[in-house]
């Protein structure tokens, strides 16, 4: 039986993998791209799912494969320790 966690995790998972598709496909957001110092469309290697646990990674991969959304998971216990994820996480302090 699904806890209501669970639940949440999916339906979060869901939104999450179908907002990426819809970006990458249909609407074609831009970025910027420091190389090219141009603005571009967006591709997945544009896109990160900072999560502090694991709790909730299962969920969220069955839903990238349901969308179809190619990616790859990346970690470890010393992942937000990096200079370039704590400079994006709210509330850092240098």
């Amino acid at each position: 039986m699904m806890t209501r966690a669970d639940q949440r995790r999916r339906y979060e998972s869901r939104s999450i993998a179908a907002l990426i598709k819809r970006v990458v496909e249909s609407e074609r957001w831009e970025v910027w791209d420091k190389t090219e110092q141009r603005r571009r469309p967006i591709e997945l290697k544009d896109i990160a799912i900072l999560m502090r646990t694991q709790t909730g990674l299962e969920a969220l991969e069955q839903a990238l494969r349901l969308y179809e959304v190619d990616y790859r998971v990346i970690g470890g216990k010393r992942f937000f320790l990096c200079e370039e994820v704590q400079s994006r996480l709210p509330g850092h302090r240098r």
